[in-house]
C-alpha cells in the first residue's frame, strides 16, 4: 500500500491539536484484505481517502488526555469476473481516547477506550447463478448485502509501564473487549498481558 498524508498542527500549552488528510492506495487488496478468483473485489487500485483529528490536553505537568478520531471513504472498482457487483462507496471510522499519568520518570499508568476501524455505511450485490440454459446462458439472481457489521467493538484497557533503566522496561495491560470483531453475538473477551522490552 502507498499513502499520502498532509496536515496542520497547533501547539500551545495546554493544548496540542493536529488535523491530517490523505489517501491510501492498495493494490490487490481491499482495506488490508486480499481476494481472488470469483471473490476478487478490486479490478484496479483501491483508493481510501481519509481525515483524522488528534488532540492532547495537559491537565497538569504529569497528567494528560489524548484522543484521535479518523473517518475514511473507500472506492472499490469490482473485478469483471467477480460475483460481487454494484459496490457502493464505503464509510468507516475509528476512535481512541486515553488518560495517562506519569509518576516521576520511571512510572506511567493509563486508561484507554477505543473503537477499532469499522464500516458504518456501504453495501454490494452478489450475483448468484440459479439456472443454466442449453445454449450455455447462465441466469443470475442479485442479492444486496449490507456491509455494516452487527456490532461495534469497544475496547477498554488499563496499562502500566515501569522504566528499569535506560535500556529496559517492564509493564502490563488489562484488556476488556465488547463485541470483538464488530460481531454482536461474539462473546466478550478479557486478557492480561505482561511485557519486557530491552533496547540494544
Amino acid at each position: 500500500a502507498r499513502s499520502f498524508i498532509s496536515g496542520i498542527a497547533y501547539d500551545s500549552r495546554p493544548y496540542k491539536i493536529q488535523l491530517n488528510i490523505g489517501q491510501i492506495i492498495e493494490t490487490d487488496s481491499f482495506l488490508g484484505s486480499k481476494s481472488s478468483g470469483i471473490f476478487q473485489l478490486a479490478d484496479e487500485d483501491v483508493v481510501t481517502k481519509f481525515y483524522s483529528f488528534d488532540f492532547a490536553y495537559k491537565l497538569s505537568d504529569d497528567t494528560q488526555i489524548l484522543g484521535k478520531y479518523a473517518h475514511a471513504f473507500t472506492d472499490v472498482d469490482v473485478h469483471r469476473n467477480s460475483i460481487f457487483t454494484n459496490f457502493e462507496e464505503l464509510e468507516s471510522n475509528s476512535m481512541k481516547f486515553a488518560l495517562v499519568k506519569d509518576f516521576n520518570i520511571k512510572h506511567q499508568i493509563g486508561l484507554s477506550y477505543s473503537q477499532p476501524l469499522r464500516v458504518n455505511d456501504g453495501q454490494l450485490s452478489i450475483a448468484v447463478p440459479v439456472k443454466k440454459y442449453v445454449d450455455g446462458t447462465i441466469l443470475y439472481e442479485h442479492d444486496n448485502v449490507d456491509l455494516e457489521p452487527t456490532g461495534r467493538e469497544k475496547d477498554w484497557e488499563v496499562f502500566y509501564d515501569y522504566k528499569l533503566n535506560d535500556k529496559e522496561d517492564i509493564g502490563g495491560n488489562l484488556i476488556y473487549r465488547e463485541d470483538p470483531g464488530h460481531v454482536n453475538a461474539a462473546q466478550d473477551e478479557k486478557a492480561v498481558l505482561f511485557k519486557y522490552t530491552r533496547k540494544f
